[in-house]
């Protein structure tokens, strides 16, 4: 009987873990956290980024009405292959262009009458860092702008007292046309 007593105090002696063991397993999870706590902070700025694009619309309007005046155009210029930054001239169907045109950081949408006189112009993006357009063939029409978008984000950055830093992102759009009409 003295047998299985000191048995089952070797058995409760040795239950549990060693110091060691709790030592070794803390540490995996204290570098486990880290990396977890890492990933989830830029995640969170990640969010952020995407939240405040799609706040701001007008990329997307401008590439709407850039799409409408090329699909509704009667004529576009014919150049030579290769970007251009300048102007893009679409001609409607009664004679009025309608002229794109980048101007220091904002891109403008022009309408001329037929006798060369400036009916409206329209602020339609800001920030812009650059406009691009090509043709593309003979129905194709190519265009790329690149715009800079700022916002405050809120995840925690080491030696800034509020946790809030600001950041600027430069996303490019793009927009391929099909020409209805086709070339002039």
């Amino acid at each position: 009987m003295q047998v299985v007593v000191l048995g089952r105090r070797r058995r409760l002696a040795e239950a549990g873990f060693t110091v060691v063991e709790l030592l070794v397993s803390t540490a995996v999870m204290m570098v486990v956290m880290s990396l977890a706590t890492g990933l989830l902070l830029e995640s969170q700025i990640q969010i952020s980024r995407v939240q405040a694009e799609l706040r701001n619309p007008l990329p997307r309007y401008a590439l709407a009405r850039l799409r409408h005046d090329l699909e509704g155009a009667a004529a576009v210029p014919a150049l030579l292959p290769g970007w251009r930054a300048g102007r893009l001239t679409v001609v409607g169907d009664e004679g009025e262009r309608i002229v794109w045109l980048s101007m220091g950081n904002e891109l403008y949408r022009i309408l001329v009458s037929v006798d060369g006189a400036e009916i409206s112009r329209q602020r339609i993006l800001g920030d812009v860092v650059s406009w691009r357009w090509r043709r593309l063939g003979e129905n194709l029409v190519d265009i790329a702008f690149r715009v800079r978008f700022s916002r405050a984000v809120g995840a925690p950055r080491v030696g800034v007292p509020s946790g809030m830093t600001a950041t600027t992102t430069v996303r490019e759009s793009r927009l391929r046309v099909w020409l209805r009409r086709g070339a002039p």
